[in-house]
């Protein structure tokens, strides 16, 4: 929520804008701010008396000048520094210092300046004493520092006699009892009166941001454990299928085996029956029967089956 312009806004100091990890990778260009970098050179050669803003000016008329053909040269360093930046992105590791840093002025926001009409506190015994003293050590050390003065005063706080230090507790007392009988009286302006409710304003603005921001990475961490819930359903689901299929595998892989053993069976006892063929062959030839042939059966047109020829008709003879 924007402050300007209204009434109190004086009163109203702005969050300090975060500063830029120097770290960081540099944002890729536009098309028109290579141009312009080129063009600028230019110019600054060309015309050493020309303004920035008229550098400006002349370098923003000769791109829209330029046709579609002539921009791509421009176009393509906008890619190839895109490609950069993906690049040095993947490998940046932002500073812990400097996130921290980014983190507490982003929430600090808007401040309330101080009330110049708001009574002031009365000092206290201690700066009773320093305010009196002050101006003769400096006087008497001109070369002393702020601090090394200060040093001083407190020494010298630290020996004082009762009475000077019961006068200076009168006078803070006297002081306390003016500032709470002015701040009874006091009233705040209209204009800081304005300057506190756009202060309000802007921290009740933050906080339903910052309820919708809660709400919405609630909403989309529910949604991904719904997701995570419904794909671990769908891997349990898959894994139990994929136990289903070994078995099938196991048992299918077993009958395969025995098959395979029987094949090796029938080879084997196939080999031993050719060559018992053979030694009873060469011990009595002609006592294994013929093979017998297998006759194949033709089933005719009609489906009758024509297991005799049929005898060539012959024409009748010519009287």
């Amino acid at each position: 929520m924007k402050a300007e312009g209204k009434e109190g806004s004086q009163y109203v100091i702005k969050a300090k804008r975060a500063p830029k990890d120097p770290n960081a990778p540099k944002n890729p260009k536009s098309a028109y701010m290579f141009f312009a970098t080129k063009c600028r050179a230019d110019l600054m050669k060309k015309s050493p008396g020309m303004s920035f803003t008229e550098i400006g000016r002349e370098a923003g008329k000769q791109w829209q000048g330029l046709s579609d053909t002539q921009k791509e040269p421009w176009e393509k360093k906008v890619s190839d520094d895109k490609e950069r930046y993906t690049k040095e992105m993947e490998s940046y590791v932002p500073d812990e210092a400097y996130a921290a840093q980014q983190k507490k002025m982003k929430a600090q926001g808007a401040k309330l300046a101080k009330d110049p009409d708001k009574p002031k506190r009365g000092r206290t015994a201690y700066l009773v004493f320093c305010d009196s003293k002050r101006a003769a050590v400096r006087k008497k050390y001109p070369k002393k520092s702020m601090i090394e003065v200060m040093a001083d005063l407190a020494a010298q706080w630290k020996t004082i006699s009762a009475k000077e230090k019961e006068e200076c507790e009168g006078t803070a007392n006297g002081e306390k009892a003016a500032y709470e009988t002015a701040l009874a009286n006091y009233e705040p302006s209209d204009e800081y009166k304005a300057a506190m409710d756009i202060i309000a304003s802007m921290k009740k603005t933050k906080k339903s941001k910052g309820k919708k921001k809660k709400a919405k990475a609630k909403k989309k961490t529910k949604k991904k454990k719904g997701k995570a819930k419904k794909n671990k359903g769908k891997v349990k689901l898959l894994s139990v299928k994929a136990k289903k299929l070994q078995l099938e595998i196991g048992l299918l892989d077993k009958k395969c085996k025995e098959a395979r053993k029987l094949a090796d069976k029938l080879t084997a006892k196939k080999a031993a029956l050719g060559k018992a063929e053979e030694r009873l062959e060469a011990i009595a030839p002609g006592a294994m029967p013929p093979a017998k042939k297998k006759i194949s059966k033709k089933k005719s047109s009609k489906g009758i089956v024509d297991a005799v020829p049929a005898k060539k008709k012959t024409s009748p003879r010519r009287k």
